[in-house]
């Protein structure tokens, strides 16, 4: 039924409801139908993006993020489908963090938004893309919150091959650990 509307709509309002009707077929487990949804907010999008666009692509990350993740534990789903899951993610956050404007006061959800592009990047293999998101995440964010952020430079450096720098970011990471605390082993 919405699908139908959209040809009498303008831009805008299609975009409102490619965003809506994505998140209504990943809901209801039509992810095909979800997907083709996604690709026409992504390629047709506006500048600059309504804050309900956004919202209604964040509420659909969510529900992906769900789903990859139990995909992820039921290992019943082949990994081309799961690197699918995982690469759609990635374009979402990255149209998200392009896109998303934040006042101030509303750091905590862009550095979560941040931190979401960066787990979605490390997933897609894209290390050095993800490596600058946490980079950005710790300077986002006081050194005493920043440890989940130094683990994902550690991990990435150590995913792309740069051993030695990681050595160096387990170390730095240790440095603020309780020693023989659980997570300093």
């Amino acid at each position: 039924v919405l699908t139908e509307k959209k040809a009498d709509m303008g831009t805008a309002r299609m975009m409102a409801v490619s965003a809506l009707e994505a998140e209504l077929y990943y809901h209801a487990g039509q992810v095909e139908e979800g997907d083709k949804a996604i690709d026409i907010f992504l390629k047709e999008a506006v500048e600059p993006a309504p804050a309900f666009w956004l919202e209604a692509l964040v509420r659909t990350a969510d529900i992906l993020e769900k789903r990859y993740e139990q995909s992820v534990r039921r290992k019943e789903v082949p990994a081309s489908e799961q690197d699918r899951q995982a690469k759609r993610l990635m374009e979402i956050y990255a149209y998200l963090c392009r896109h998303a404007v934040f006042r101030p006061e509303q750091l905590p959800a862009q550095v979560a938004l941040h931190s979401r592009f960066a787990d979605s990047l490390m997933r897609s293999g894209k290390y050095t893309q993800a490596l600058e998101e946490y980079q950005w995440l710790c300077r986002q964010v006081p050194l005493e919150q920043s440890g989940r952020y130094l683990r994902g430079q550690g991990l990435a450096y150590e995913a792309g091959g740069w051993y030695e720098r990681a050595v160096e970011q387990w170390r730095l990471l240790s440095r603020g650990l309780p020693v023989q605390s659980q997570a300093w082993y």
